[in-house]
């Protein structure tokens, strides 16, 4: 999957994150649709909010090269 993403821009406001942990490389991706995707402040948030909560659970944090 990583694979797939790969040479893609990354960042908050790219809806798109990395993080190697232990060796092993994980992709972050959302997409934030309706009213809220209209404001670009909140769709940042939005997606850092989910990437650290989804690196948390599975111990690999967004933006980490453990």
């Amino acid at each position: 999957m990583t694979a797939l993403f790969g040479g893609l821009p990354e960042g908050d406001d790219q809806d798109l994150a990395r993080a190697t942990r232990d060796g092993r490389k994980s992709v972050f991706h959302g997409h934030v649709q309706g009213s809220v995707a209209a404001d670009k402040a909140a769709v940042e948030r939005s997606f850092k909010s989910f990437a650290a909560s989804v690196g948390n659970r599975i111990g690999c944090e967004p933006g980490s090269r453990a």
